[in-house]
């Protein structure tokens, strides 16, 4: 409403017009009747049945105006970070540490919800130097493995995964591996059940349980990954933290963080719509503010990948990766997802 207006208000008020007649002058020169209750004050006819069709704006209560008031300010805090991280033109580092006491790594790392590179853990292991494909086959190539097959047929090959399940012999798959080149057609995944096979436990003689941190004596929580350079792990989160250690090849490895969800496009259960590798901007815009973690995972090292953090694999290499989430700490969460 114009200071005018208000003037003549006032005016009217003060001269004890009829306040009916003052809101019908108001209205018929367009002013809406929230404008007009503001302006009235304790003059405006609320009885009167010309502003019966207006009830009075409920008054907030003060606890919704507080929760109003930490909604703005949770945007206002959201818009700094998106601002400051307009500024940053490469990936974030995931520091990288050689040792860790189980009590440094809770504190540190796992409760604070943190990625970050472990050296040295993995020296006592045999598997990195024996796993070659002659020693795979000779040692449990009879084994029927399933594994993930015509991939390529299939966008959405992650979410909708049982029509690419496919029985093969382990040998079978060793020389599928080594032979076919670069490809993300097949592989053999965490969700395949490797080593609660009984010919496969020859392997589990060739590594160890990192005792300090995991649950051992169990294959429970133990996880066998094997596949062609290629081979893509689409952008997504994992309901526990996990330990993934690399024993051949390299992988490359994009993380986002638990709390930025918003930025990530998840429309179905633990899955982002964004191909994290060739990101499309132009269709997934608020990904360009997610703070973007990039990891090169080779032999010998382990990545800690903390519960919710998003997160994308790329083989560079042949690659063979066992993860683990039968940490000692607990690992248990209620999730709630999008449906569809």
């Amino acid at each position: 409403m114009s200071k005018s207006w208000q003037e003549w208000t006032a005016e009217n008020l003060g001269r004890n017009c009829d306040p009916v007649g003052v809101v019908q002058v108001l209205m018929k020169n367009n002013f809406p009747m929230q404008a007009i209750q503001e302006m009235m004050g304790s003059h405006f006819p609320s009885d009167s049945p010309i502003v019966a069709p207006y009830p009075p704006k409920p008054t907030a209560t003060p606890r919704v105006i507080e929760e109003s008031r930490l909604r703005g300010k949770r945007a206002s805090i959201a818009a700094m970070q998106a601002s400051l991280r307009s500024l940053r033109t490469r990936p974030l580092r995931v520091e990288c540490v050689s040792a860790m006491s189980p009590e440094d790594f809770v504190q540190d790392f796992y409760s604070a919800n943190r990625p970050v590179l472990l050296s040295g853990m993995m020296s006592d292991w045999s598997a990195p130097q024996k796993w070659t494909p002659d020693y795979l086959k000779a040692t449990c190539g009879t084994e029927i493995v399933e594994i993930m097959a015509a991939r390529d047929t299939n966008a959405l090959y992650e979410i909708d995964d049982v029509p690419h399940r496919e029985q093969v012999s382990f040998a079978q798959f060793v020389d599928m591996v080594n032979a076919g080149g670069r490809t993300n057609d097949y592989y053999l995944t965490a969700r395949n059940s490797f080593f609660l096979r009984p010919g496969t436990q020859p392997l589990r003689n060739d590594f160890t349980v990192f005792s300090d941190f995991l649950k051992p004596g169990t294959d429970q929580g133990v996880f066998f990954w094997y596949g062609p350079a290629g081979t893509i792990t689409p952008l997504h989160h994992d309901e526990t933290n996990i330990f993934m250690a690399q024993v051949t090849g390299r992988k490359r490895i994009i993380l986002v963080p638990s709390n930025e969800v918003d930025l990530v496009y998840n429309h179905r259960g633990v899955y982002s719509q964004v191909d994290a590798g060739n990101p499309d901007y132009a269709r997934f815009p608020k990904y360009a503010d997610a703070s973007i973690h990039e990891v090169e995972l080779g032999p010998g090292e382990v990545l800690f990948l903390p519960v919710g953090w998003w997160h994308y694999v790329q083989a560079l290499d042949v690659s063979i990766t066992i993860t683990f989430n039968n940490f000692k700490f607990q690992n248990e969460y209620r999730w709630q997802h999008p449906a569809a």
